[in-house]
């Protein structure tokens, strides 16, 4: 929002494959002078911000927030803003009943705009799972790690709406960090509220944050399995001394394994342990040292052929190549499963 003439913002594909595509964003966080915020007297170096988007084929995004500032444990890390085209109002895109929220237990809650700042309809504590009720076929949805929170925002809402709205960004050049709009005759943004992240410490200066990011025109019920997929995963098991299980990353929302026969890798025979309390929801796996060997797929001993509901790729690096699949399945049960090497024709 300040920087609006992205003088410090630089995107790159660093992942394309038909298993996942990966972005990585760096960008400081300038004030509205373009000058860099906190900058260290010995080091010369001011805010900075890595951000890593992991999107697979179900549409859900990984966003992996690594902040270097001294100032990062007072930072706001999220907002969800809904744009509004010259002419309209937040009223005009969003439910009254704007958002709602969720549990990792299935509780919901609600808040309802049907007053200045709106109200909660049903408060929910512990709320870390967050849908913005567009009026669209489609929701947005972001998913916390569980100790995340939702706060409703309780500022900027001008006389002519019961929502936030400010018309400083997304395409106003006023140097202005937080303009009010005063009428619906330009873009404008509004924010309903924010979830707070759980936020981890690497060092002094360095924090980190992770959430899902996506759209559904699901009931929000059917989040509450995704997000325990990510929170809570199903413990992989491995089969056979062949491979070794570097274990989940949420930040990537993957299991991450490594062959130790690098580049001629034997069949790969996993039980992933899915239950009520840890479901398997399109798990996604990243297998290091697979080399260029395509793979065949056995899920609960029926064949899974190559397509939309099993998708993989090779990440080329300097010693080979790495693996990466994704694969569309849902359950609350034990799930066994063999990828084995086939020759590229």
């Amino acid at each position: 929002m300040s920087d609006k003439q992205c003088r410090y913002s630089n995107v790159r594909i660093i992942e394309n494959t038909p298993a996942r595509t990966v972005i990585h964003w760096r960008t400081s966080s300038p004030d509205i002078r373009y000058e860099i915020n906190n900058v260290d007297s010995e080091t010369g170096w001011g805010e900075w911000t890595d951000e890593y988007f992991y999107t697979y084929p179900d549409g859900v995004s990984v966003r992996y927030q690594l902040v270097h500032s001294k100032a990062a444990g007072s930072m706001e890390f999220q907002q969800s803003q809904t744009l509004n085209q010259p002419g309209t109002r937040p009223e005009d895109n969003l439910e009254t009943e704007a958002v709602t929220v969720l549990n990792l237990q299935g509780e919901t809650g609600s808040c309802i705009w049907d007053k200045p700042y709106g109200r909660w309809n049903k408060k929910l504590e512990n709320a870390n799972i967050q849908v913005i009720n567009l009026k669209a076929r489609n929701r947005h949805y972001v998913i916390g790690e569980e100790g995340a929170n939702w706060v409703p925002f309780s500022f900027g809402a001008p006389s002519w709406t019961n929502f936030p709205c400010w018309n400083h960004w997304p395409v106003g050049q006023l140097a202005n960090d937080g303009r009010v709009a005063a009428a619906p005759d330009r873009p404008s943004s509004s924010c309903p509220g924010t979830l707070y992240p759980v936020k981890h410490k690497l060092d002094d200066i360095t924090m980190f944050a992770r959430d899902l990011y996506g759209m559904t025109d699901q009931p929000v019920s059917t989040l509450v399995t995704l997000a325990r997929s990510w929170n809570f995963p199903a413990e992989l098991k491995l089969a056979g001394t062949a491979f070794e299980s570097r274990g989940y990353d949420k930040n990537q929302r993957a299991y991450v394994l490594v062959c130790k026969s690098a580049g001629t890798p034997e069949a790969l025979e996993f039980t992933l342990d899915g239950s009520a309390q840890s479901p398997v929801r399109n798990p996604a796996l990243v297998v290091k040292n697979w080399g260029d060997s395509n793979v065949k797929l056995t899920m609960n001993g029926k064949a899974i052929p190559r397509g939309k509901d099993f998708r993989f790729g090779q990440l080329q690096t300097f010693d080979g190549a790495d693996l990466v699949v994704w694969i569309k399945t849902e359950t609350r049960a034990p799930l066994t499963l063999s990828l084995r090497p086939e020759s590229k024709p």
